[in-house]
């Protein structure tokens, strides 16, 4: 027995001791309890002290737990009663220096570290009373995109009293945004069953885009702890200013006076109403909606009115500037019914089934009257009617009557300052309408119709646009399909329309232009069939204005995500009935062009979008006419060949194509020059060579029958001039295959028009056995054993106005024999003061030192120059030296083209018995000095004398002792015979020679005589007549080849030009 109570003794003393040691570090176990259910949960515990505990409280201090200190509490104390504990509550909590951080920036959980704590806590656990909490000195401190909040909190939960118990907080919350102050009074019932009332107040509140100089608010409710009961609440806000800055819309700032909302919710019914005034009412907003039984199957009511002065509303919301006059109302009402709130699937954008039962019916109208904006647009008025209406899963919207928006001016600053022309500017600045419409002029409507994966949208509208002098109109048939997520996967426009009539801009007028066509496909890709027709009387491109210009373009286009590709469905037309004359060109006839391909594409690849073209033209033949002043036009028929242009841009990067001419003939009429078989390529953009255009002339010939030059080739290239991008400069050799003789240069300006061209020939050798001129000109393949050389150069200068042009051509040296007659040392500079048509100053010479047709002629010397149109050539001043006398031409003008030329031949002091030796008559000699003029007419290839008449102005003597003339002469009488005596030894006092010819009859020469023998009778003077029989017609036949030669020479040079 003593053992067992020593037994007991001892357990209830260690008992005791373990309790002492328990009581006496309570606080240390408690501490270390805390700290370990808080690293349980993750939470970090920097600091805690347990101040007191018993068996009914329990006192911390210097509370600090999570990662970032989220949660610190000075002081909270925590009391409680058996009972309370078995109901698993307490009796009540007292805070002091609750400090919460909550960041609200998103990158983060709301309470950072301690959020798992909050998580794990969020179980309900039915209705329960809550125990008497009091909180003092309290904040929560909120990180934001909008800064920093703090939020002051204090209040209490009053201990419950006859089953019911209240709660009252008052809360501050400070940021730099301004500073509203709120309380929250509540009473819950032993019930469940919460009331309250909740206000709000604030001063000067400056958020982002707004300023608020006042608010108040205010809330009631009631809630049982099934449903909602009972909600009202209000808001009233006064002197709003409103602030916006975005990128998409120009800055503004706007002012309301007043606003105010009402929010109401019961078990059944819920209701929004509001209001937005500005100052004196001179604009308001108002709006009402209501739902009724909510919790079954909702009906849907709501309204909205917008009234008042235009300059009062916010239009830089959409984009517009502010007008300074005019009023607008808009008025908007509808009406539904839906299924139960509870069928919508939230995993979907659009519950189908759920949108299938349910029934909108709504109506629009918005009116507009004498709105201006200032500097842009003066009276717009407009006014639209809309009716949308959805039942069994079609929707339909619809235009009521006609819509129409007019505007009676536009200013053209602001137009032209949008891009547009003065012309268009000013044509668009007396106003026009605006009216929507659908087929046959009846209002148009659109449908939406529900299935059961998918909704389909139909219906048709068009557009019209009119203004004074232009009207358009756009109308299509529009078809698409959506599936369960809204995604497009199939559309169709049918019987697209577009018509234009009257269209004016950057100088063109289009009178009339039409496209039609169908387009389909899906939100992947498609394709359509387009017909582009357009005719214009006026259409102006650069330099080029054209006339009664009319295009038919079938086109076959198709798309698919990354590009757009614009062909041909086969070839397509353009007709241009007249081009206006660019500087001194102009085109005769009407110009017709067939488009076999148009290849278009326009691509999205990784480094950017890609714009690609191949187009193929073959334009018909047609004539072009260069004007000059008082002169003559320059015809040019063009027969050309293939336009093919192609090319490429990228975005970043400069565009670069070609345009490539390939097959073209060229006759210039005037001069019979055919240019065969050009080839052009014009290099677009960045080259790499510095090259503009390339060019070949396969053969340059003169049509003609015996052609002035030999067939050349021609080819060249055009390039900006050095360091000046915006002149272009031009080289090009030409010549035949076997000898390059010919080249130019050339510089020109295309902004002001001006421009010039250098043209030579570089200096030709010739001599026998080698190069001779036939080989060059074949005019001139009667010119044999040729020597010396011969170059020319010519240049051309032109403006908008007019051409000037000059030249050279060298003759040094050049000896050569033509139809045996032999011509030596001929040197000549001829300087042409026009080109195009040839004509020269004075005193352009000619040398010839000596001409042999079987007599020399020494010391040729011409002076003339060339004048009129057709040229001419004006003989000053020809002489040479010729039987110890001169021989000369009366000045006198030549026409290479007419068909008859007379000249006046003198002859000064020639040597008679020099005259004799020459004209070879047997027997006849004699002394003296001839003088005189021979008339010569060349007409065709004939040469006529008529008048001729050489005298010997000083008395002198002749002899004649012919054995031929006697035999002939025998048995002719006495008196012929005295006649041959006196002619041995004859004095004469008057000789004459007279020349005449005719076209059809050889030279006849009569020499006339007045005279004596003074040993024959008696010195007797005879008066006699003689017609002698000579070579001076040969004399005379060589004159006439020279006068061809240069004819022709002539004739060749004046056809070029």
């Amino acid at each position: 027995m003593n053992k067992h109570v020593t037994h007991w003794r001892l357990i209830w003393i260690g008992f005791a001791l373990l309790i002492g040691i328990g009581f006496f570090s309570r606080h240390a176990l408690l501490e270390t309890l805390i700290r370990g259910q808080l690293h349980k949960q993750g939470i970090a515990v920097h600091s805690l002290t347990v101040e007191e505990v018993s068996f009914n409280a329990l006192q911390l201090r210097n509370l600090s737990v999570g990662t970032e200190r989220e949660l610190q509490i000075d002081e909270m104390r925590i009391a409680w009663r058996f009972s309370d504990l078995l109901a698993r509550t307490v009796k009540s909590v007292e805070i002091n220096g609750l400090q919460v951080v909550v960041d609200l920036q998103g990158e983060l959980p709301p309470l950072g570290s301690l959020q798992p704590l909050i998580s794990s806590s969020e179980k309900n656990t039915g209705s329960r009373k809550l125990p008497a909490i009091s909180i003092a000195d309290s904040a929560i401190q909120i990180q934001s995109t909008w800064g920093a909040i703090a939020i002051k909190l204090a209040g209490n939960i009053e201990q419950p009293f006859r089953g019911a118990q209240a709660a009252h907080f008052d809360a501050k919350i400070i940021s730099s945004l301004g500073q509203v102050t709120s309380t929250l009074a509540v009473t819950l019932d032993n019930t469940g069953n919460i009331q309250g009332k909740m206000t709000v107040s604030g001063d000067k509140l400056e958020l982002p885009e707004a300023r608020i100089m006042h608010l108040t608010g205010g809330a009631v409710f009631k809630l049982t702890p099934s449903h909602l009961h009972r909600i009202d609440a209000e808001l009233a806000l006064s002197d709003m200013r409103l602030s916006v800055r975005q990128t998409a819309i120009p800055a503004f700032n706007y002012h309301f006076e007043q606003a105010n909302i009402q929010i109401g919710f019961d078990e059944t019914h819920a209701r929004l109403t509001g209001a937005l005034r500005t100052t004196h009412d001179s604009f308001t907003v108002e709006w009402k909606g209501a739902v009724h039984h909510a919790l079954k199957v909702p009906d849907f009511d709501f309204s909205l009115q917008a009234r008042g002065a235009a300059h009062d509303f916010p239009w830089q919301l959409l984009g517009f500037s502010q007008p300074d006059k005019g009023r607008m109302a808009l008025t908007v009402t509808a009406q539904g019914q839906s299924p139960a709130f509870q069928a919508i699937n939230r995993n979907s954008p659009i519950n189908r089934s759920w949108l299938q039962q349910s029934l909108w019916d709504g109506q629009a109208q918005l009116e507009l009257q004498g709105i201006r904006f200032p500097q842009k647009i003066t009276d717009l008025n407009s006014q639209f009617n809309l009716h949308l209406a959805l039942a069994n899963g079609v929707g339909r919207l619809s235009f009521i009557d006609k819509n129409v928006l007019q505007i009676a001016r536009l200013n053209t600053e602001w137009l032209t300052d949008l891009g547009l022309t003065t012309e268009s500017a000013h044509l668009l600045s007396e106003g026009g309408s605006l009216l929507i419409s659908g087929p046959n002029d009846q209002p148009p409507q659109i449908n939406l119709i529900q299935h059961e994966d998918t909704i389909d949208v139909n219906g048709a509208i068009a557009v019209i646009l009119a203004s004074k002098h232009a009207q358009a109109a756009i109308g299509t048939s529009v078809e698409v399909t959506l599936d369960n997520q809204n995604k497009l996967t199939r559309f169709k426009l049918a019987d697209l329309s577009l018509q234009a009539e009257g269209v004016r801009y950057a100088g063109m007028s289009i009178e009339r232009l039409k496209l039609i066509g169908d387009i389909q496909g899906s939100a992947e890709s498609g394709s359509g069939q387009l017909e582009l027709l357009a005719h214009s009387n006026r259409l102006v491109a650069g330099p080029i204005t054209a006339r009664r210009t009319s295009a038919s373009l079938p086109l076959q286009i198709s798309f698919d995500q990354d590009s757009l590709r614009i062909n041909l469905q086969k070839a397509g037309k353009v007709s241009v009935g007249a081009i206006d004359p660019i500087d001194t060109l102009r085109i005769q006839d009407t110009l017709n062009v067939s488009i076999p391909r148009m290849d278009i594409e326009l691509k999205q690849h990784p480094q950017g979008m890609r714009f690609d073209h191949h187009i193929v033209a073959a334009p018909a033949p047609l004539t072009l006419r260069i004007a000059q002043q008082k002169k003559d036009e320059i015809e040019a028929r063009v027969h050309p060949g293939k336009v093919e242009l192609r090319g490429q841009y990228r975005v970043g990067s400069p565009y670069q194509g070609k345009g490539i001419l390939r097959g073209t003939n060229l006759t210039l009429v005037q001069p019979a020059i055919h240019l065969e078989n050009i080839a052009t390529t014009l290099h677009l953009g960045a080259t790499g060579t510095g090259k503009f255009i390339d060019f070949t002339i396969g053969q340059v010939r003169h049509q003609a029958d015996t052609p002035f030059f030999t067939p050349i080739s021609i080819s060249g290239h055009v390039q900006p001039a050095h360091g000046q991008p915006d002149r272009l400069t031009l080289s090009v050799t030409g010549g035949t295959p076997a000898l390059r003789y010919l080249t130019l240069s050339g510089v020109y300006t295309p902004n002001s028009g001006k421009g010039s061209l250098q043209m030579e020939i570089i200096p030709l050798e010739f001599s026998p056995g080698s190069l001779q001129p036939e080989v060059l000109l074949p005019a001139l393949a009667g010119l044999e054993d040729a020597s010396g050389t011969v170059s020319a150069s010519a240049r051309v200068n032109w403006n908008r106005d007019e051409i000037y042009s000059s030249g050279t051509l060298d003759f040094h040296h050049l000896s050569f024999v033509y139809e045996g007659v032999q011509i030596t040392d001929l040197n000549a500079t001829l300087n042409l003061s026009d080109v195009i048509s040839p004509a020269s100053a004075s005193q352009q010479i000619i040398t010839i030192r000596r001409i042999d047709p079987g007599i020399a002629l020494e010391s040729l010397a011409v002076s003339y120059r060339i004048e009129g149109t057709p040229p001419k050539i004006a003989l000053e001043k020809a002489s040479l030296f010729l039987l110890g006398g001169i021989i000369s031409l009366e000045p006198t003008v030549i026409d290479p083209f007419a068909t008859r030329n007379d000249i006046v031949v003198r002859v000064d002091n020639i040597d008679l018995e020099s005259f004799f030796d020459l004209i070879q008559v047997e027997g006849l000699t004699g002394n003296g000095r001839l003088d005189g003029v021979i008339p010569i007419c060349f007409e065709g290839d004939q040469m006529t004398i008529r008048d001729s008449h050489l005298m010997a102005e000083i008395p002198g003597m002749l002899h004649f002792k012919s054995a031929k003339a006697s035999q002939l002469l025998a048995g002719a009488g006495e008196e012929m015979d005295l006649l041959l005596q006196a002619m041995q030894d004859f004095h004469y006092t008057e000789l004459t020679l007279k020349l005449s010819k005719s076209a059809k009859h050889d030279l006849l020469a009569t020499l006339s005589l007045l005279g004596n023998n003074p040993n024959v009778v008696d010195g007797q003077m005879f008066r006699l007549n003689i017609n002698l029989e000579s070579n001076i017609g040969k004399i005379l036949d060589s004159i006439s080849q020279g006068y061809r030669l240069s004819n022709e020479v002539m004739r060749g040079l004046f056809r070029l030009r």
